[in-house]
């Protein structure tokens, strides 16, 4: 199934979803998939099987790597901060 058709089946999902919402939560069960549930799972599994990768290799340099490793190990050197301060990511 190529990304195109999968993105319109879970857009088309997504749609129905919304206009479910006329069921009361506890008649439904645990364990029955609702449409965004599947495509959710949908979405996993063919990330998960690799079958709509890049055929082209994507590699990455050995200093690249080295700067990628360097930046994740220095991150556990920073506290975690108890609350988000949020910033603009704009000059506005």
């Amino acid at each position: 199934m190529n990304r195109i058709t999968l993105l319109t089946l879970t857009c088309m999902l997504a749609a129905t979803t919304a206009h479910a919402g006329d069921t009361a939560p506890e008649q439904r069960t645990a364990v029955e998939p609702t449409p965004s549930s599947t495509a959710t799972r949908t979405w996993l599994d063919l990330q998960s099987s690799g079958q709509e990768a890049s055929k082209k290799p994507q590699p990455l340099s050995g200093e690249v790597l080295d700067k990628i490793h360097e930046r994740y190990i220095d991150s556990f050197s920073k506290p975690i901060p108890e609350h988000y301060e949020h910033e603009s990511f704009t000059d506005n």
